[in-house]
């Protein structure tokens, strides 16, 4: 496992994970899959029952699409964010894995995740260890809590 920057020819505070296992980077991963349309429609068929614990009624078609738009929203926002020089703006995207813990604390390293929509739908996460943050991968949120 490696570290890599994001933007080669940037010094940005946004690094990703080049894993062993595989050729692509976390955030590449991350976003092919969730924006994979035959992935995610047998992700939905696969969880149907726990997704619909938490959201309701699931139109997996709808589900596709919204994951998708969702993702595509959330990873152009992280990635103007780095590219316009955000000065600590990823500090307002990356909240505090754990909601117990205080958006203000920070510790020298910390678990942090990303959302945008309101029920979010998708988290990506990332680590920040410093100035640092390091993304580490992305999920579709299921289940309360």
């Amino acid at each position: 496992m490696r570290i890599l920057d994001i933007f080669v020819e940037e010094n940005t505070n946004l690094y990703t994970v080049l894993y062993d296992f595989d050729e692509r980077d976390s955030l590449t991963i991350a976003y092919e899959e969730l924006t994979d349309t035959e992935k995610l429609r047998d992700f939905f068929k696969q969880f149907k029952q726990d997704f619909e614990s938490y959201y309701g009624k699931l139109n997996i078609t709808k589900a596709v699409t919204k994951t998708i738009k969702e993702a595509d929203k959330l990873f152009n926002t992280l990635l103007n964010l780095v590219a316009n020089d955000s000065d600590g703006r990823l500090d307002g995207l990356f909240k505090p894995l754990d909601d117990r813990e205080d958006e203000k604390t920070n510790y020298n390293y910390q678990q942090l995740k990303a959302h945008s929509d309101d029920p979010p739908w998708i988290r990506l996460y990332a680590v920040r260890y410093g100035d640092a943050y390091v993304f580490t991968g992305g999920a579709i949120k299921l289940t309360k809590g």
